[in-house]
């Protein structure tokens, strides 16, 4: 096969072209670090549901709702349910909407039903792990309280302490 001189001529000019070009880098480089750094602060939130005992016949009554704990991952934390507006003695109570009657009840940390939760020795402690965990509360109505017809509440807060 024959080249024509044309196309001699174009190959000539390109390697030419392309012993002269300028280098695709340059003569030298300088170099710089910079550091990456972040902080994982010691941080909870908590969520908490409703405690509802449908409706009380007199009879014992047992209810359960949970508490969700947020925590950074090996953070140690305590929580703690406060004794509600209408503590009296050791129970806590729930007040009627109407009037000034009230309906005990408390709360506990284990299905037995045994140990009180509450915000001294009735904690629940555990070690954060970067997602929400469960924490089940028990709750029960004694058995037979006289109350007046009608809805009864209480507000409870919880209170995460972390270190």
């Amino acid at each position: 096969m024959k080249i024509s001189t044309f196309t001699r001529l174009i190959s000539s000019i390109l390697l030419a072209f392309l012993a002269y070009a300028p280098a695709a880098y340059a003569a030298g480089s300088a170099t710089a670090q910079f550091n990456v750094t972040a902080r994982v602060g010691a941080i909870c939130s908590v969520t908490a549901n409703t405690l509802s005992f449908g409706d009380y016949t007199g009879l014992k009554a047992d209810g359960v709702t949970t508490v969700s704990v947020d925590c950074t991952n090996g953070l140690e934390y305590a929580v703690g349910l406060s004794d509600g507006f209408y503590l009296n003695g050791a129970l806590r109570r729930m007040k009627h909407s109407g009037s000034n009657d009230y309906l005990a009840y408390q709360l506990f940390n284990n299905a037995g039903r045994t140990t009180i939760w509450n915000t001294s020795s009735g904690k629940v402690f555990g070690t954060g792990t970067g997602l929400p965990q469960a924490l089940t509360v028990y709750g029960r109505i004694p058995a037979a309280q006289s109350a007046l017809t009608g809805d009864y509440s209480d507000t409870i807060t919880v209170t995460v302490d972390y270190m």
